[in-house]
């Protein structure tokens, strides 16, 4: 009996990592795709002029990262260009439309006088071209809301230096940038890099796997086979 157990152990295992979230091919996915549990950025709450941030300009415009990365209040953390250029040689920046001022004008796009999302969004364009924000552990799930002028935006998403996924979405005219969603769920995603010619990021949302019941209920047999062997072994 006890060799048919130590038998069925290893196939318990192989089967458990079988069920194991994220293994297969990477999906394109939706914000509905997303759990309750999803953190979400949303670039809000801010301000201008503090150690890792520039001043204002053009009214409502300040640039982020000016010094080192910058990690955001929901954890995740803007690695990439940092140190950030001005708003003017289009480093990533914070509109912030809680102060006036300022203007956006993404050509037939329209011009973000509001965003999609609360009160802020993050902007890069012309000699940055992309963003990278680097996650405290692997997600699953990564997606965000995206415009800008008229184009593509590239989402990229990496397990450390090698990609793993990308896909891309056209920018729509801003009056429909609350809905247009571009996201990427795959296993292992320590990073990812959005990139386009001159691009709105808002509400990007993110979440590790979660643990199918199956794997716990393996979990469970595997602990309990284990324990009969040692006690077997024991007696």
């Amino acid at each position: 009996m006890q060799n048919r157990i130590l038998k069925i152990v290893p196939l318990l295992a192989a089967v458990a990592v079988i069920l194991l979230p994220g293994l297969a091919l990477a999906d394109l996915i939706g914000p509905e795709d997303f759990s309750a549990q999803a953190a979400i950025e949303g670039f809000e709450g801010i301000s201008p002029a503090t150690a890792n941030t520039g001043a204002l300009e053009f009214g409502n415009f300040f640039a982020i990262g000016t010094q080192t990365s910058y990690t955001f209040n929901s954890g995740v953390t803007l690695t990439n260009p940092c140190p950030a250029l001005p708003v003017a040689n289009g480093g990533p920046y914070i509109e912030d439309f809680n102060y006036s001022g300022g203007v956006n004008t993404w050509g037939a796009n329209g011009t973000a006088n509001q965003a999609p999302f609360g009160k802020s969004y993050l902007g890069f364009y012309n000699e940055t071209a992309y963003v990278e924000f680097t996650f405290d552990q692997p997600m699953y799930r990564v997606g965000a809301y995206v415009t800008g002028a008229p184009g593509t935006v590239r989402l990229e998403a990496y397990h450390n230096a090698d990609l793993i996924a990308s896909t891309s979405v056209a920018t729509v005219p801003v009056a429909a940038w609350s809905s247009n969603f571009i996201g990427i769920a795959s296993d292992g995603i320590t990073k990812v890099i959005l990139r386009g010619a001159d691009v709105g990021i808002d509400n990007l949302t993110y979440e590790p796997a979660p643990v199918p019941p199956t794997l716990i209920l393996f979990g469970s047999g595997l602990l309990g086979l284990w324990g009969v062997c040692r006690g077997r072994r024991q007696s």
